[in-house]
């Protein structure tokens, strides 16, 4: 994913789209395939922190292993 195409229509495009990734991620990752779910999962994270907002890749980090059942990704 390039980050060129979230800042075109400003901050809302991106947490739509972001929240985007991760949500298809988790959709992926049960219904279809697991290490590609990750994956997506991973990069829509990675995104977040790299753009500075560590809390907030975290926040959704943590409900995503919730909702997993998981400890970690």
């Amino acid at each position: 994913m390039e980050l060129a195409i979230f800042f075109g229509n400003g901050s809302a495009d991106f947490y739509i789209s972001t929240l985007n990734l991760l949500a298809n991620g988790v959709v992926t990752y049960l219904f279809e395939d697991r290490t590609k779910g990750i994956s997506m999962i991973v990069e829509g994270l990675q995104t977040i922190e790299r753009l500075g907002n560590l809390e907030f890749s975290r926040y959704h980090e943590q409900r995503i292993l919730k909702l997993f059942g998981k400890e970690y990704l």
